[in-house]
């Protein structure tokens, strides 16, 4: 192979094969960075996926945490009322029991 330029997309896939799975120590220095540039592309793509997985986790996770803020946000109404409600039967109770402390 020449030392100019090397088009990795048109090389062979029994050279592919050979420079992957050869020990380093038996090729030769052009095939060594034809190895390096193989496996430098495979942990790439390997990286991508990882990180479209995380992304895919975080954005389950993201659409997870909105349904519970919204849950939250109707319980907090619900809470409100509730204490409203606690409040105003409290205030009538007491209203009760001073009038029947005057009889």
């Amino acid at each position: 192979m020449a030392s100019e330029e090397l088009d990795v997309k048109r090389i062979p896939l029994e050279l592919k094969e050979k420079v992957l799975s050869l020990p380093p120590n038996q090729l030769t220095h052009e095939e060594k960075k034809l190895r390096r540039i193989f496996r430098n592309r495979a942990s790439a793509e390997r990286s991508r996926k990882r990180m479209l997985e995380l992304l895919e986790e975080l954005e389950n996770e993201n659409a997870s945490l909105k349904k519970k803020i919204e849950r939250l946000q109707s319980v907090k109404v619900e809470n409100c009322y509730l204490k409203q409600q606690l409040k105003d039967l409290d205030n009538l109770l007491q209203s009760m029991a001073s009038g029947f402390a005057t009889f």
